[in-house]
């Protein structure tokens, strides 16, 4: 992990750890959350827009559990390894059509509202 991570990757590794690890995250983790992502600004639309688009189809992976219940609980991120997928998620979005994004868009959309995203977008 890198000694010192910057604000986004903060928020980024803080959004997979609340919806993607195999805990039941508590109140006082949303509102952890919701203080970070207020403090740097980010507002529903951007939550929802980073976490659909970039941070669910990286991070959703470790939701397997949901799909194939043999699989054991994943107890965190490599930093590092999330942060690389973000950008490079972010970067293809920014050269590749929209629609090619439409499933995988929908598809997270549905993972998070089973997740809770409500619990943590009305907080803001």
């Amino acid at each position: 992990m890198q000694a010192q991570e910057n604000e986004q990757q903060k928020i980024w590794r803080t959004l997979a750890e609340l919806f993607f690890l195999d805990n039941e995250p508590q109140d006082e983790d949303f509102d952890y959350a919701a203080g970070l992502l207020k403090d740097a600004g980010w507002d529903r639309n951007i939550t929802r827009r980073m976490l659909v688009e970039c941070i669910a189809p990286v991070a959703g992976a470790n939701q397997g559990h949901l799909l194939w219940p043999v699989i054991g609980e994943w107890a965190g991120f490599d930093s590092a390894d999330l942060f690389q997928k973000i950008q490079k998620r972010m970067l293809s979005r920014e050269i590749r059509p929209k629609w090619r994004y439409l499933f995988s868009d929908w598809y997270c959309e549905r993972m998070l509202k089973t997740l809770g995203i409500d619990r943590l977008i009305n907080r803001l």
